[in-house]
């Protein structure tokens, strides 16, 4: 049994009273999910976000803008949660979909990739205008969405290629280390973000 779930055993009414604490507009039922699930949630940003990431990302940032997100739409009532495992889940996946919009934004900045200027490099063409300009939330969740799918569809040394781009890698250290060439590396990489533009329709 994990924290939340000793918290919620020993209180099962907890989390609803201060469900309806919060959708009543009080910041101290807000405050105390905050402080019982932000810092396993952290943890987790900090596992999903490559370092190279990091650096213009903060994992914390991630995580606020989830609870944000989450307390925007349970004050609506939005969200049927029964217990701080149900709790825990919801905020879980909200911050996945996050860390992938993340990862995702640094791969269409890749640009300079041929030149062997580790990905992301701040000089180059940016294609993140197809994150930037979503319609709504839902469509950067389905963006983030495509992201993460597009990456399991891959073959295990595909996906550890553009999985070493995406951490910052060059082609050429890519290219050695996998033990493939350096145009082949390129290509896949090429390949994943033609992808993922096809797939969100830009």
């Amino acid at each position: 049994m994990n924290d939340a779930d000793h918290e919620a055993a020993a209180d099962p009414t907890d989390l609803v009273e201060l469900i309806n604490r919060l959708r009543r507009g009080d910041k101290h039922a807000a405050a105390e999910i905050h402080r019982r699930l932000s810092d396993r949630l952290t943890k987790l940003a900090r596992r999903r976000i490559p370092d190279p990431i990091r650096a213009k990302v903060d994992p914390e940032d991630i995580v606020q803008s989830t609870f944000r997100g989450f307390f925007m739409h349970q004050v609506k009532g939005e969200y049927q949660l029964q217990s701080w495992q149900d709790l825990e889940k919801l905020l879980t996946r909200m911050t996945m979909r996050r860390c992938n919009r993340e990862r995702l934004r640094y791969i269409t900045q890749s640009r300079n990739y041929r030149v062997e200027a580790p990905l992301g490099n701040p000089d180059a063409s940016d294609d993140s205008h197809m994150i930037d300009n979503a319609d709504s939330p839902q469509d950067q969740v389905i963006l983030a969405e495509t992201f993460q799918r597009l990456l399991d569809d891959l073959s295990p040394r595909d996906r550890e290629i553009v999985q070493l781009a995406i951490e910052g890698k060059k082609a050429n250290e890519i290219a050695e280390q996998i033990g493939v060439s350096r145009r082949t590396a390129d290509r896949i990489v090429e390949n994943f973000r033609r992808q993922i533009k096809d797939q969100a329709g830009h």
